[in-house]
């Protein structure tokens, strides 16, 4: 393409890219540039989130496991719809209270595309220790009672 000063490149579609500039002065002598390489990144990056699932879960303690699509420059989450808290990578959600919860995963790559996740719905109901502990006992007393009511008799 022969153009006269400055041109705007646009339309290009997303990827890899190569150009080579040819520039022939008024005397004929002709300069070629290096091969100059860039690409073009539109798109947000895409984050899979493999746990938590929108599901319950019996521990308080939740390891979450994202994958993105394309290196990135930053990545965060914002639990139960408070602040945006920034991460390097996959996280442990640590003692969290029993009941309903919801994460979304956000993720800048290193254009400045911003993307995040839907918001994952999981949670957390615990394992009713008190219960089995309060049952375990009961069978236990009537185990014993049983036993001594058998023994006295004889």
């Amino acid at each position: 393409m022969t153009v006269s000063g400055d041109i705007v490149l646009s339309g290009l579609p997303e990827g890899e890219h190569k150009l080579i500039i040819y520039v022939n002065d008024t005397f004929g002598n002709e300069i070629v540039s290096d091969n100059i390489l860039f690409s073009v990144d539109t798109k947000p990056p895409v984050i899979s989130v493999l746990s938590p699932e929108n599901r319950s879960y019996g521990e308080l303690d939740i390891q979450s496991t994202i994958i993105i699509n394309e290196p990135v420059s930053w990545i965060g989450y914002s639990l139960d719809g408070q602040e945006t808290i920034t991460i390097t990578g996959n996280v442990t959600l640590a003692v969290l209270s029993e009941g309903e919860h919801n994460i979304i995963f956000y993720a800048t790559d290193i254009v400045g595309n911003n993307g995040n996740t839907e918001t994952i719905y999981f949670t957390i109901v615990q394992f009713p220790i008190l219960i089995v502990i309060m049952l375990v006992l009961t069978i236990i007393i009537i185990i014993m009672a049983v036993y001594l009511f058998i023994n006295r008799k004889k």
